[in-house]
């Protein structure tokens, strides 16, 4: 049988078993069976396949014809621009998780040599993303699978970060000993009844999907850890699921009771003087500054306020955390999904 041949029985078997984009998914699985690059697959189409070759690429797309996820198959997912190898003691890396790791670098580059914590690691991905693109930072990575923590070992040796990432099995924040600069999570949120709907639902484990009856019982545990474990000004970033932006600011809210909630990014605009303003719509401001001008919306205790830079500055966000008291940002995805909260402690 030859490759071409082997591939449109796969695709015709994959588009049967309903698998999304089935020509990709047997391509792709070709590709790993017979290591070959994609120039190398259409190249050489003609070519004839051993009977090992075939056999192999025939189990594996049975498997993804019974859900397993190609991801698993290949052993392999890529995540912000690097390789990871999967199976199923970790969640695979999802793409929305990258906009949890840009956040973080833009927050980290702020420190000299930043401490971060990676909660709930499972592979690795997020971590090991950090520490490449902040050569002087130092990450702790918890989590409490050790299989888990295998898996992200084997990352960090394939990406040689193993000196700068230290992997620690425990719940949570409970390993992390000394405060840190940030923490990053990306822990389950999946509502128990909805597990059935997910569509890796029996092959991801369990226990990096259920969140519990509302999907937040593992982010509340991880929230009531935050005060011991984050330096002052220091950034605690998790990733949550649709429809819960207002019961994890919530959650926030309760346990920071002075805290600023930031709607939207800042607008900064020129008053007559030529100074910088800054405006979230009306109401009043709790800095006690003077006037301030149109266009974004921050609120202080639920009301919307103002804050105005005395000096004409563009004010960093630290600079107001230290006027805010808590400060909490929430930022949508690319679909317009609230994907990322973000905490900022206020400085001493």
């Amino acid at each position: 049988m030859t490759r071409d041949e082997a591939f449109r029985r796969a695709c015709g078997v994959l588009e049967a078993s309903a698998i999304e984009d089935p020509a990709l998914e047997a391509e792709v699985i070709l590709r790993h069976t017979l290591n070959i690059d994609r120039a190398s697959f259409y190249a050489e189409r003609g070519a004839d396949l051993t009977a090992t070759q075939e056999a192999e690429y025939t189990a594996r797309v049975n498997q993804r014809a019974g859900g397993m996820p190609g991801a698993y198959i290949i052993g392999n997912r890529e995540f912000y621009g690097l390789q990871f190898f999967v199976d199923d003691s970790v969640l695979i890396p999802r793409p929305e998780t990258e906009l949890l790791v840009e956040k973080a670098i833009e927050i980290a580059r702020g420190y000299e040599a930043p401490r971060i914590a990676d909660i709930g690691t499972g592979s690795g991905a997020i971590a090991i993303s950090l520490a490449i693109k902040l050569p002087h930072s130092t990450i702790i990575a918890t989590d409490i699978s050790r299989r888990a923590l295998d898996t992200a070992r084997r990352n960090c040796e394939r990406h040689r970060t193993g000196d700068r990432v230290l992997l620690c099995q425990g719940e949570l924040l409970e390993p992390v000993t000394h405060p840190v600069d940030i923490i990053v999570a990306n822990l389950p949120y999946v509502r128990t009844a909805d597990l059935p709907g997910v569509n890796t639902s029996g092959w991801e484990p369990r226990i990096a999907l259920d969140g519990g009856d509302d999907g937040l019982d593992i982010i509340r545990r991880l929230c009531s850890q935050v005060c011991t474990r984050l330096k002052p000004g220091g950034s605690l970033l998790m990733e949550i699921g649709d429809g819960q932006r207002d019961a994890v600011v919530g959650i926030l809210h309760d346990l920071f009771p002075s805290t600023a909630t930031r709607e939207v990014q800042i607008t900064e605009t020129p008053n007559l003087y030529g100074d910088l303003n800054y405006h979230s719509g009306g109401g009043q401001n709790p800095a006690g500054k003077g006037d301030c001008k149109l266009d974004s919306s921050l609120r202080w205790n639920d009301k919307p306020w103002f804050f105005s830079s005395e000096d004409g500055r563009k004010s960093t966000t630290s600079q107001m955390a230290r006027v805010l008291n808590t400060q909490i940002d929430v930022f949508p995805d690319l679909a317009g999904i609230d994907r990322v909260v973000c905490m900022t402690l206020p400085h001493k």
